[in-house]
């Protein structure tokens, strides 16, 4: 029997001995998807339709890259690592990696829609007019602000449940990033995608909650710091409905911060706490996903 290992310690043992590589290949693929933000803004708000061909082929080529700083995570982990496949080949495995992810996004992505639309768009007899028709399903006989509030909760709910599972399809789709080697055909990279999901499910689990603590850390000590005096006199008026208490904060936020100074410390502090352990999550989670635990 091999001795067990440990894929915390050595994901930790890789970051330390292999900091420079892991790093730029993660702040390269950090590029990348702002790059493709960049892209997507800018046909949204000039080309319209006519920059989907654009879009389309920037996600091709980001999610090539993507395979490519994957596989050399892979061989920071694994040194005899299997080589990746050559970038014909990647084409389809990207087509269906955007392909699936749009599929797992797309209940996210309409509910984020219809609340950027209810934030900036519609007035609020529209919003309201929603949240009480919601209400009515689970509360016919209750009372307009208990409609509204039980359709404020559904939607929001709702929201935060599609966000979940978009973030389970992109972390499911992991496994076949990992799989783009060169011996392995795309219908045979599905099936090796399949056999190290099943084997790896509960240390990916294991290595997804410990990243999202770090993550976490990285957001919400920055944000506290720079939350902290504007909500403490902003509470006192908050009204308890959820749509009306987002447009108060956000109108109080956007005076307050008329001082661009304020933002500067916080945005430090994140840098600070995010960059140097994104490789480390990346490698986490990838020594979760090719490690046997024997």
């Amino acid at each position: 029997m091999k001795k067990r290992i440990s894929f915390h310690k050595h994901a930790f043992a890789c970051w330390l001995k292999r900091f420079p590589q892991a790093f730029l290949l993660s702040l390269s693929l950090l590029f990348a998807w702002g790059l493709f933000a960049a892209v997507l803004y800018l046909s949204i708000k000039h080309l319209k339709t006519a920059g989907l061909p654009l879009v389309a082929l920037f996600a091709v080529i980001l999610f090539v890259y993507r395979f490519f700083v994957t596989n050399r995570l892979f061989s920071i982990i694994v040194p005899d690592a299997p080589a990746l496949k050559p970038v014909s080949a990647l084409i389809p495995a990207a087509l269906w990696r955007i392909f699936t992810a749009a599929l797992w996004g797309a209940p996210f992505a309409a509910l984020a829609y219809q609340f950027y639309r209810y934030y900036n768009v519609l007035p609020f007899t529209a919003i309201s007019n929603d949240f009480v028709a919601l209400g009515k399903l689970f509360s016919p006989s209750g009372s307009l602000d208990r409609q509204t509030a039980i359709g404020s909760i559904i939607f929001f709910s709702a929201l935060i449940v599609s966000f979940c599972l978009l973030l389970y399809g992109w972390r499911r789709g992991y496994s076949f990033d990992l799989s783009q080697t060169k011996e392995l055909t795309f219908r045979k990279s599905l099936r090796r995608a399949r056999s190290i999901r099943h084997r790896s499910r509960s240390a990916a689990f294991s290595a997804s909650l410990i990243n999202a603590a770090f993550l976490l850390i990285a957001i919400l000590i920055p944000a506290f710091l720079l939350l902290y005096e504007p909500l403490s006199q902003i509470l006192p008026v908050l009204t308890g409905k959820i749509m009306i208490d987002l447009q108060l904060i956000s109108a109080f936020l956007n005076v307050g911060f008329a001082d661009k100074s304020v933002l500067i410390l916080p945005a430090l502090l994140f840098v600070v706490l995010y960059l140097p352990l994104l490789p480390f999550r990346k490698l986490h989670y990838t020594a979760a996903m090719v490690i046997r635990h024997e």
